[in-house]
């Protein structure tokens, strides 16, 4: 994630290899549009993965700390991208496809970034997102779910 203190580490074969904590979280973050309607689809939609996987992980400890404000927080900024991806997300994954920045596109850009930022910086005591990552981490490593450039579009991973 952009915003996150963390960087993912990938073999060249894109497989998960581990973490690297930074010591400071990002001053900013910039993005460009027009970069990423030019890249691979497989790329957003692991944006979109990733976001998603927010609310999977936030969304269950509700039911024991519904009067928690950071996890209330937490759920409803990915509860908004959620929503976001539902509504927008085959249209957006198009306009990539057709290397297009669209209304569209822009807003499932800023759900992936801003969204899943502001759902991942509230701390709560009590949630513990792994699960979604773990799966993550594993999946990176099957061959048939590999982002590449080389892949089509409608090839890479999370297709439909």
């Amino acid at each position: 994630m952009a915003w996150s203190p963390i960087s993912i580490l990938y073999d060249e074969k894109s497989g998960y290899q581990g973490t690297q904590v930074l010591q400071h979280m990002p001053v900013m973050v910039l993005v460009d549009s027009d970069v990423i309607a030019r890249s691979d689809v497989c790329y957003l939609k692991s944006g979109i993965v990733d976001a998603l996987a927010k609310w999977y992980e936030f969304h269950p400890f509700l039911a024991k700390n519904g009067d928690n404000l950071a996890l209330n927080l937490m759920v409803q900024m990915a509860t908004l991208a959620r929503d976001t991806f539902v509504q927008w997300g085959e249209q957006a994954l198009r306009d990539n496809a057709e290397q297009q920045v669209t209304v569209v596109l822009q807003k499932v850009i800023d759900a992936n970034i801003e969204l899943a930022r502001l759902a991942n910086s509230m701390r709560a005591d009590s949630t513990s997102p792994g699960v979604a990552h773990a799966i993550h981490n594993r999946m990176t490593h099957v061959p048939e779910l590999r982002c590449t450039e080389r892949k089509s579009a409608m090839a890479c991973g999370f297709s439909r």
